[in-house]
């Protein structure tokens, strides 16, 4: 099983005990899911970075949630963007919900993600994951709500981003956006709960042993040996 990794929030940023609990809970989800996506076949590391498959995790993760009576989390769909900048200068790019992506009816052109109050919960931000990067599997952001953000988005021109994250490897320094998707991509995205990756069937076997995972470690941190740890003569 590929390592999983998770990423991290600058480390300016100032968190509420609410806000921090979240990201701290969610990045452990989030974790659970891949595990069980892992385990189960159907959340593919590479599967991931080749179809995107966001709207299939973060269906499962909103399940999830909604399980544990997180019933405030919901659906978000915005773009995303990666950029990498080399002494000022951007080098490489990568986007979902870009306008001028090719027309592919496999491909949805957009980004889900989960809003949980002012977190934001990426489950497939992997899918960015190229030769020029190392980016975790998951992440989360905070949404900004104190100014409005603007960048210039390659290829297209200026779009707002409403939660971003930006770090530094040796000399290059990265830059993750989540973006409010320009008129037309908004408008071809809209309807995406009858695409086969938001059908219920599609994620239910991933939603349950992602519960199976979460329950087996608070029986653990109980001291409850779950069953499927015992062995045979402790079962008998």
């Amino acid at each position: 099983m590929q390592h999983i990794t998770r990423g991290a929030l600058a480390a300016s940023a100032k968190l509420t005990p609410q806000q921090l609990n979240r990201i701290q809970f969610g990045s452990y989800l989030m974790g659970c899911l891949w595990r069980a996506g892992q385990e189960t076949g159907t959340l593919e590391v590479m599967e991931v970075r080749a179809m995107g498959h966001c709207l299939l995790a973060a269906s499962a993760l909103v399940d999830v949630l909604h399980s544990l009576g997180h019933t405030e989390a919901a659906f978000h769909r915005s773009g995303l963007n990666l950029s990498m900048y080399r002494h000022g200068e951007l080098s490489m790019t990568a986007t979902a919900g870009h306008p001028s992506a090719p027309q592919n009816r496999q491909l949805w052109n957009a980004h889900m993600t989960v809003r949980w109050g002012d977190i934001i919960l990426d489950p497939t931000f992997g899918q960015l994951q190229a030769d020029w990067n190392s980016v975790p599997l998951f992440t989360t952001f905070l949404l900004d709500r104190t100014k409005r953000a603007t960048f210039e988005l390659y290829g297209f021109g200026e779009v707002e981003a409403f939660a971003s994250l930006f770090w530094k490897e040796n000399d290059r320094t990265f830059a993750a956006r989540l973006f409010r998707l320009p008129h037309k991509v908004d408008a071809a995205t809209r309807k995406w709960r009858d695409r086969p990756d938001a059908m219920p069937e599609r994620r239910g076997r991933l939603v349950q042993r992602t519960l199976e995972l979460v329950a087996i470690d608070a029986l653990s941190k109980a001291g409850i040996v779950p069953r499927e740890w015992r062995s045979e003569d402790d079962q008998a």
